[in-house]
């Protein structure tokens, strides 16, 4: 079994997951993800409940059998393991993107869209600020249903396409 069968069936132990949040439990890219999720459905370790990804009985007695308890998070609480958190000179334009950020249309699994707290959008801005990719600049973004291009517009730092 690989790294990352081993980190999917151990957090499932935890709860169900959406493909999102497993995605995002480990490091590997979203193809080999989904080729691991296929493998274990495949082989019975796991299966679908709705939009949720549970662990079957199978997978189950591969993780007692094995040792192998549930997962416990260790990440920092306090940037949710960003290692960023957000500065006095951006909370403004938080609150400006939250306001902004209520009016969105509701995202769709069909085009694999997934919805990521305001805040976080806002922090994309200010990584991008802090690396000198923000003010005067002109950006093109291609698809942005987590409207980080609104965060950061509303950090006036862009230039205007003329």
């Amino acid at each position: 079994m690989d790294r990352t069968e081993y980190e999917i069936l151990r957090n499932l132990l935890n709860s169900k997951m959406n493909l999102w949040q497993t995605i995002n439990i480990q490091d590997g890219d979203i193809k080999h993800t989904i080729q691991i999720l296929k493998k274990l459905t495949d082989e019975g370790f796991i299966e679908a409940e709705g939009d949720k990804i549970v662990l079957a009985e199978k997978g189950r007695e591969f993780l007692k059998e094995n040792g192998i308890n549930r997962f416990f998070d260790s990440k920092c609480k306090s940037c949710n393991n960003t290692g960023y958190i957000l500065s006095e000179e951006f909370k403004t334009t938080l609150e400006k993107f939250e306001k902004v950020f209520l009016m969105r249309p509701l995202e769709t699994a069909e085009f694999d869209q997934g919805v990521v707290p305001p805040e976080n959008s806002v922090i994309r801005a200010e990584f991008v600020y802090e690396r000198g990719d923000l003010e005067r600049k002109k950006l093109l973004f291609l698809g942005d249903d987590d409207l980080t291009s609104i965060a950061m517009a509303l950090t006036k730092c862009l230039k205007r396409f003329s």
